[in-house]
């Protein structure tokens, strides 16, 4: 665990290195005004495995449950983000932060049943997820006609996932649901963002990867709808 957490801060402070060498290059630009953002996001599923049930309950069977069922399945994740862009060269670039609940990591949901001489029991154990992303961005507007245009975006940033464990307990199988507060990992991300703006508003797709360290690399579609002022 503690090679996670300091390869996320070594990631982290990149990152932000490279958000702040583009806000200093953007600063000789003073002529032209920053852009507040904002959108709403949904990310799928994408390439992500659907977790085995019998391996999330190895730990309870371990600690004396005679019985397990799991509910568990990687999901999407809906979110948002607020950012600002400024004007450089016919681009606009800039910072953002956004938050996603749901994916990229495990989540659902865990009971057990136990019994002993001391009675039965019962137990549910529940995770869910909660990601934040820094990324610096690109966009670039290309005009259509009149109020329309197309917008194409890219982002390069971090993203920290923090996994919310809950547990309940009843009868003998008090104490022996394991339970503890789950793993805070970060990894790169980065995502390309094709739309199309009518005025300020714009509503696109969205083409999202996370690095996840060790695991697989989830890659997935989403779409948002956004607006810049």
């Amino acid at each position: 665990m503690k090679k996670q957490y300091s390869s996320a801060f070594r990631m982290r402070g990149a990152v932000l290195m490279l958000m702040a060498l583009a806000l200093v290059s953007t600063g000789a630009f003073a002529a032209d005004s920053w852009h507040v953002t904002g959108s709403f996001d949904y990310l799928g599923v994408g390439n992500a495995k659907f977790a085995d049930g019998s391996a999330a309950c190895a730990d309870a069977l371990a600690l004396g449950a005679t019985s397990c069922s799991a509910s568990v399945a990687t999901d999407g994740a809906f979110g948002f983000r607020l950012g600002a862009l400024k004007k450089m060269d016919g681009i606009m670039v800039g910072p953002s932060l956004g938050y996603l609940y749901g994916g990229p990591d495990v989540s659902g949901k865990i009971d057990t049943t136990s019994t002993s001489p001391g009675g039965p029991g019962s137990s549910t154990n529940k995770a869910t997820n909660n990601t934040f992303r820094i990324l610096g961005e690109v966009h670039k507007e290309i005009a259509i006609s009149g109020p329309w245009s197309a917008d194409l975006e890219a982002g390069l940033g971090m993203a920290v996932d923090a996994e919310t464990d809950s547990c309940s307990a009843t009868g003998t199988s008090v104490g022996k649901a394991p339970c503890s507060k789950g793993p805070t990992n970060g990894w790169m991300t980065w995502e390309l963002s094709p739309a199309i703006a009518y005025k300020m508003v714009s509503v696109g797709v969205r083409y999202a990867g996370f690095a996840r360290g060790g695991f697989v690399p989830w890659n997935t579609f989403g779409a948002f709808v956004g607006a810049r002022y």
